[in-house]
């Protein structure tokens, strides 16, 4: 799918995306170790409200997940979450990429300017007269004005599947339109391949890796056999994998992603559990992307967990140059146990280390070898200085 690496692609991503991340690190828990004093201390309070508080309406429900959620939060703990029966149905959905509602189009700054950056196949939007580089002029007659950010304009244009969102848009003609869309539920692709040419012929595969996850391992690792064999047939001198906004997904996807570039049975990363235990793992089979093949990872502060990982092992092994700013740090694994009540409890049972042996965290994050940042004022003119920055570094321009 082609992709303008002039914009700021990986904000457009997370505008419509943001979800993904927001869910991922929403921090709930689950009752554990208690003694019968504290549980008696608690069915006494939770009686003292159901006997005595001037509202005789409380939901139970409500109290127990309130209880649940208290607990949780004192373990301050962002891989270690509670979902309920119906938070637990979103996150799934969002995991495989299935909950974004809207009409299918990539937005992007354009000199202070959001217009139509990409047009995805198959969904409402391609259906209508919206084409890229069309201005958004107004959304349900709200004025979209200068300065507006990416996000509070995808929001606008989201919505529940089946209603309908009305857009005025100016075309590269200068002509204003207005159109009606109805919204449905949107699939977002984990991985999306733009082929640059430069001046002197060279090519460089821009790989843009929205996330490790899909509906299941097996469907994101097709996904990524054929993104790789796209990549193999482009047969580029470089690679750019952007993973600016990734917020990781599957801990395997990440080893099975490293896999393709980094030599068989090569140390990707260690899991440590609460004794001190450690376990490795490591590539499975033999690298599809030629040694000669030179790599630069974009990152930046929304790149977490499995994202992390690859990056990691990437730069351990100076098998890429990672540019950006520093990551999010979420070095931790979960396990999840879905309970009879649909309801689950994700909990946090290892660390992830690097082949180093460092635990990412928040104060121990993925560190760029260049520090490049991205400005407010680089994203409303339109420019991609990080993009440009690991381009020029390739030689590309």
């Amino acid at each position: 799918m082609k992709q303008n690496t002039k914009l700021i692609n990986i904000l457009n991503i997370s505008a419509i995306g943001i979800i993904f991340f927001v869910l991922g690190f929403f921090a709930n828990r689950y009752f554990e170790n208690i003694n019968f004093a504290n549980v008696n201390d608690y069915l006494t309070v939770r009686n003292l409200l159901n006997t005595v508080y001037y509202s005789k309406s409380l939901n139970q429900t409500d109290l127990t997940n309130a209880s649940i959620q208290g607990m949780v939060g004192s373990l301050n703990d962002v891989g270690t979450i509670y979902l309920t029966p119906s938070e637990n149905t979103t996150f799934n959905s969002d995991l495989a990429g299935n909950n974004l509602s809207g009409i299918g189009v990539k937005l992007g700054y354009y000199n202070s300017e959001i217009k139509i950056d990409e047009v995805l196949p198959k969904t409402p939007a391609a259906s209508s007269p919206i084409n890229i580089g069309d201005i958004i002029l107004k959304v349900n007659s709200t004025d979209i004005k200068t300065g507006m950010s990416l996000s509070a304009v995808a929001s606008m244009i989201q919505g529940i599947p089946g209603t309908v969102v009305t857009i005025e848009l100016m075309n590269k003609n200068g002509q204003i339109y207005t159109t009606n869309i109805t919204r449905a539920a949107i699939h977002v692709n984990s991985e999306y391949v733009t082929k640059e040419i430069g001046k002197n012929g060279n090519v460089v595969d821009v790989v843009q890796v929205t996330r490790f996850s899909d509906t299941t391992l097996a469907d994101w690792e097709s996904s990524w056999d054929t993104t790789m064999s796209q990549v193999k047939s482009d047969n580029p001198s470089s690679i750019i994998f952007d993973l600016r906004g990734n917020p990781g997904g599957y801990f395997d996807a990440a080893v099975y992603a490293a896999s393709s570039i980094l030599p068989d049975n090569t140390i990707v990363a260690y899991q440590e559990d609460r004794n001190g235990n450690k376990t490795s793992y490591a590539t499975q089979f033999n690298p599809i992307i030629p040694q000669s093949t030179k790599i630069v990872v974009l990152v930046d502060q929304n790149t977490a967990s499995a994202a992390e990982i690859f990056t990691g092992a990437l730069q351990f092994y100076k098998r890429a140059t990672v540019i950006g700013t520093d990551t999010f740090g979420k070095g931790t694994a979960q396990v999840v146990y879905n309970l009879p009540d649909g309801s689950a409890l994700h909990v946090t049972v290892d660390h992830w280390l690097l082949p180093s042996g460092r635990w990412i965290n928040n104060s121990s994050p993925i560190v760029p070898n260049d520090i490049v940042n991205l400005s407010s004022t680089d994203i409303q003119n339109g420019t991609d200085t990080q993009m440009n920055y690991a381009l020029n570094y390739l030689g590309f321009n």
